[in-house]
């Protein structure tokens, strides 16, 4: 599997676990360690990624039902760039 191929996986697992409702799937994508920082309104959304799954439990059935079978996404591109200021590998 190539570089973009596992992270077009992963975000795969983002969008379907989004779609679907299910934060299970969602988990997927993320590290357990991972942190989450934005904003929901004008209230900072920030901490661990289990905050992201929490949050997505309670407005699930919201979401879904305000929108059922329009939901439609998937990966069309990745690009990848090399950070600024790294020097080249050996």
């Amino acid at each position: 599997m190539t570089e973009k191929d596992a992270i077009a996986k992963a975000v795969q697992h983002y969008i379907d676990g989004a779609k679907s409702g299910s934060s299970a799937e969602m988990s997927r994508a993320f590290h357990t360690d991972a942190t989450i920082f934005g904003y929901e309104g004008d209230s900072l959304f920030a901490g661990p990624i289990q905050r992201l799954f929490d949050w997505h439990e309670i407005w699930r059935s919201d979401c879904v039902a305000r929108s059922p079978g329009r939901k439609v996404a998937h990966v069309r591109a990745i690009e990848m760039q090399k950070p600024r200021g790294v020097p080249p590998a050996h």
